[in-house]
């Protein structure tokens, strides 16, 4: 029986119950905790293209370990025509996700360290010498200072890569500046297409990309001071509360004092805390960077059509991004869209995965596959990076050269798991979590996310079926117009950026892609 002080509605279509607390208390929209299916998607835009010919080539060095076409074959889009032996290309991926394991354990051990610390009073944190006073109401969300030293790390190291790439393209676009023309070159269509050639403006505006790049590395570097200084203050407050005295610090680590290995026993700063996620982010490249390659070991045929040249044979050596051509491959009316994704997205992307193509002009749904990825990125003139990814269209398909297409690539689909709307999903910095309705009192509750769709989220842990969880407040205050949703905190220059700096990009002079959310895990 519903009772007037309640009302329930339950949606068929998506099987999610939906509520209202009763009259007594406050008012909550709420959802159940259960088993559905989530489908995660991406989408983006391309423009449809004829391909007439393609010359597939290996992208990473190795050796060739079978080449399964012969001239005269016919092959299909996202066929494989020739493999690398990839025993040692494993080894280095198995070796870079238990090296990524190894510093996700390490910041769980610190956080978890340091909050208790500072529960039990055994020590001080040692590397702040001007900290920011911390109101004392309301109380100090000590989870919250850390992940937000989390975020703030990770924004710097993406920062940097993104100055690092910046400065790679303002050394080829400065690099000479005698021509004042363009090139025309063939590309695989026959189609001229620009060539690199630098050009005095071309160097104009990778030096201003580069400087605004500096500048962004300035501000993220002040933000992580920032927020580590909060950490910090934090964590003394909370530990004068409790009438501990201080100790002395041990020697310095890149500025600050280290973890001393003696008397109280090892102390975990926020500095500490920052590293963790800096050697996390480093590890999630390395990862990623491996996985590529080990993807690249298997060359694929990138349209329909029939080979006409085959350079390889078993026991070859091939060059990492190697331009000669392994097999080449004349096609028959074949068309191909390609898209522009992000650093974020591109992780999510495979050689082979099925596609959704909508052209423009066609009422019909076409069903396309990934066949290439470029996975080093093209750098645009303000210095951001995008990866294409080509997706090759049914052989015969009736589309109009130069159409927009939209495409949906299908990412994870997973079956009876447990689930959640998105939208009751929060972020904050590198933990997700849900707000769970119990006792009709809001309580928050960490989960950690799987597939992630447009209506549901799915929950591989933190959570069990059945449970209520807050989907809005319906008795607060909607925020005003002047309100910002942007994340503020970057002000001013410095911040101990030249220590981060010769941290990240001292040793190899190399640098981290972009990373997404911090929320998201992409091995």
């Amino acid at each position: 029986m519903v009772t007037a002080g309640a009302v329930v509605v339950v949606l068929a279509a998506g099987g999610t119950a939906w509520g209202l607390s009763g009259d007594s208390g406050p008012r909550y929209r709420t959802a159940l905790v259960r088993d559905a299916a989530v489908v995660q998607t991406l989408s983006a835009t391309g423009t449809v293209s004829p391909v007439a010919r393609t010359d597939e080539a290996f992208q990473v060095a190795g050796t060739v370990a079978k080449v399964t076409v012969k001239v005269g074959q016919k092959v299909h889009a996202g066929e494989v025509i020739a493999r690398l032996d990839r025993s040692t290309l494993r080894t280095r991926l198995q070796q870079a996700r238990a090296t990524l394991a190894s510093a996700r354990s390490r910041m769980a051990a610190d956080r978890s360290g340091q909050s208790g610390q500072v529960s039990a009073g055994k020590s001080p944190v040692l590397e702040s010498s001007n900290p920011t006073p911390v109101a004392a109401s309301p109380p100090i969300q000590l989870g919250e200072l850390q992940s937000a030293v989390q975020d703030a790390q990770q924004a710097t190291d993406e920062a940097l890569a993104s100055a690092a790439t910046a400065l790679q393209t303002a050394d080829t676009a400065c690099g000479a500046q005698t021509s004042s023309s363009i090139t025309p070159t063939p590309d695989v269509t026959g189609s001229p297409a620009p060539s690199a050639t630098p050009t005095g403006e071309d160097c104009t505006a990778a030096g201003a990309a580069l400087l605004a790049r500096q500048q962004e590395v300035s501000r993220a570097e002040q933000h992580l001071a920032d927020s580590e200084a909060a950490l910090t203050a934090a964590v003394n407050k909370l530990l004068a509360s409790a009438d501990v005295g201080s100790a002395p610090a041990g020697p310095s680590r890149d500025g600050k004092p280290t973890r001393p290995t003696s008397g109280t026993g090892a102390t975990i700063s926020a500095a500490d805390i920052a590293l963790d996620q800096a050697a996390i982010d480093q590890a999630r490249a390395t990862v990623a960077a491996d996985r590529a390659d080990l993807a690249e070991a298997t060359l694929r045929a990138t349209i329909t059509g029939h080979v006409a040249a085959v350079n390889v044979s078993h026991g070859d050596q091939v060059a990492a991004s190697s331009s000669a051509a392994a097999v080449t491959i004349i096609g028959s009316r074949q068309e191909q869209t390609t898209i522009n994704l992000s650093a974020t997205a591109i992780r999510r992307v495979r050689v082979g995965m099925p596609a959704h193509v909508a052209v423009d002009g066609s009422s019909a749904s076409l069903a396309g596959r990934v066949v290439r990825i470029n996975a080093a990125g093209v750098e645009s003139s303000n210095g951001t990076a995008s990866y294409p990814v080509t997706i090759a269209l049914p052989a015969g398909t009736d589309a109009v050269n130069g159409a927009a297409a939209s495409v949906t690539l299908v990412v994870a689909t997973v079956d009876d798991v447990l689930t959640v709307p998105t939208s009751a999903v929060h972020h904050n910095g590198a933990t997700a979590y849900v707000e769970l309705l119990r006792g009709g009192k809001q309580v928050r509750r960490t989960v950690k996310v799987g597939a992630v769709g447009a209506a549901l989220t799915e929950i591989r842990s933190g959570l069990v079926d059945g449970q209520r969880i807050v989907l809005a407040d319906l008795d607060a205050a909607l925020p005003s117009s002047s309100s910002t949703l942007s994340r503020g905190g970057f002000g001013g220059f410095g911040g101990g950026g030249a220590r981060t700096f010769v941290r990240r990009f001292g040793g190899n002079g190399g640098g981290l892609p972009p990373s997404g959310p911090s929320g998201a895990s992409f091995d």
